[in-house]
């Protein structure tokens, strides 16, 4: 995969719109006599036939989502890294998307940064291309075009790709990650506005990482920044969950620096948020330590298939995509330091839980069903299109050559529509359900970290070690892991 595979899928994009020219001169040029127009309907079909072998799901990546599933990280990593592995063409921007979350969960996070760095410019490359490039998905199947992600995957690249950063050491990159989310917020929000369709995309969790990261940094004109990314994190929140949800870390870190920046809204927040009052107390001289625990998967699209008699005894099928979801067996978790001897006996740890950042499972329903209504017109659309194209020929055949060739044209269309009409099943399986946060403010000193993983009712079902850490007055560290089951 590489600036080929970008230059290939642009080809194929003009392959398409060719086609879709083709379909304009059979339909309009009323003086062919009857064979050539037949043979030019037949040399279309058979054109997109080619095509739909070009873009498709990616044959990989359901054995790449196994090994995920399985936690066969070093296994799915050495898979996908391999010189020919195969996400079919038309899948650049998907194959990056996932190489660059596997070699994120392997601890590789220099090739997770060249992975995603790859998938963000063919996202800029194709996000906010002309919607006229779309038109062969009207007339073919959604196949018919390269991968252009869902906008929440438009933003979250920029999440994982900050906690590269984080996870590196490397806190200025990570606020450019969070200031270049800023900008990518703007544009989905003015296509959500163009098409006419409600969006999630800019998300509570992305403003809120953006506030820790901000934070983080200890910089006090960060600080600023960070403020603003909660309040809107706190709007977006309440957009989303009705006001029915905010993260109490939200509520403290609004309510901490509310009070440093003396913010008009503090007073609103307090009497909102009374539990975080007590908790939102400095931090002066603690060590801050952020679980940002992956769990689950994120769901998988399936196809819903109908089929349509167009009359005449033609028929064809509306096929459209829905999310089915992939539960773990883990659902919550707990952040849990112990002192390491020698650290003095003043140092006392602690426990605490994780809560909900972001929930991609509902987030990516929500998003599809956002653009059901252009999908379903697709899907209704497209066949009314086939059948008039395969009308006007098969009487033409018929006049033609007789009854018995119009049948066989007509079994023949038949055929192709039932072939051609595909829902687009493509998404970034290696995705996590959820992203839970947990945070502990401890003593300077050293400690050993561990994850708890928590099933239904809170039963323990797994620990993992994290290692040990040394942390100093005023350190904030970020630890990153995928639940293990």
């Amino acid at each position: 995969m590489d600036r080929a595979e970008e230059d290939q899928e642009s080809r194929q994009e003009s392959r398409v719109l060719n086609v879709m020219s083709a379909v304009r001169d059979v339909s309009g040029d009323t003086r062919r006599n009857a064979l050539r127009r037949s043979f030019l309907f037949l040399l279309l079909a058979s054109s997109v036939l080619l095509l739909s072998s070009c873009a498709s799901a990616p044959r990989l990546q359901p054995e790449i989502s196994g090994l995920v599933a399985a936690h066969q990280w070093d296994s799915a990593v050495s898979k996908i890294e391999q010189p020919r592995a195969d996400y079919g063409h038309g899948n650049y921007l998907l194959y990056y998307l996932d190489r660059g979350m596997l070699e994120q969960m392997t601890g590789h996070y220099d090739q997770s940064i060249q992975s995603f760095e790859k998938a963000k410019r063919r996202f800029e490359a194709l996000y906010t291309r002309s919607v006229s490039a779309e038109a062969a998905s009207w007339a073919v199947n959604d196949y018919e075009l390269p991968y252009r992600g869902s906008d929440y995957e438009y933003v979250l690249v920029n999440v994982f790709q900050a906690l590269n950063y984080i996870q590196s050491g490397r806190t200025d990159e990570a606020l450019v990650e969070a200031r270049d989310l800023d900008s990518k917020f703007r544009v989905v929000e003015e296509r959500a506005s163009q098409s006419g369709r409600r969006h999630f995309e800019d998300n509570g969790f992305a403003r809120f990482f953006m506030g820790l990261i901000y934070e983080s940094s200890g910089r006090g004109e960060d600080a600023n920044d960070a403020l603003i990314s909660y309040r809107q994190a706190l709007a977006l929140y309440d957009g989303y969950y009705g006001g029915a949800y905010v993260p109490e870390l939200l509520q403290e870190r609004l309510l901490a620096l509310g009070a440093r920046f003396a913010d008009s809204d503090l007073a609103t927040w307090a009497r909102r948020f009374p539990s975080a009052r007590k908790a939102a107390a400095g931090l002066a001289g603690k060590s801050v330590v952020y679980l940002v625990h992956l769990v689950g998967y994120s769901p998988v699209k399936e196809e819903e298939m109908l089929p349509v008699p167009l009359g005449q005894g033609m028929i064809t099928k509306i096929a459209v995509p829905r999310f089915v979801q992939r539960p773990g067996v883990v659902s919550a978790s707990r952040l849990v330091a112990t002192p390491l001897s020698g650290s003095g006996g003043w140092l006392t740890g602690g426990m605490t839980g994780s809560e909900l950042g972001e929930d991609i499972t509902d987030l990516a329903g929500r998003d599809l069903e956002s653009r059901r209504a252009l999908i379903l017109s697709k899907a209704i659309l497209r066949p009314g299109l086939k059948a008039w194209l395969e009308t006007r020929q098969r009487d033409n055949v018929k006049k033609r050559f007789g009854e018995g060739a119009a049948g066989l044209f007509t079994l023949l269309g038949d055929l192709y529509n039932l072939f051609s009409e595909k829902a687009d099943l493509r998404s970034w399986q290696s995705l996590p359900g959820q992203i839970r946060i947990a945070r502990l403010v401890l003593a300077p000193g050293q400690y050993q970290l561990k994850v708890h993983e928590l099933g239904d009712g809170d039963v323990l079902v797994g620990t993992e070690e994290l290692g040990a850490v040394g942390l100093s007055a005023g350190e904030t560290r970020f630890v990153v892991r995928r639940a293990s089951r």
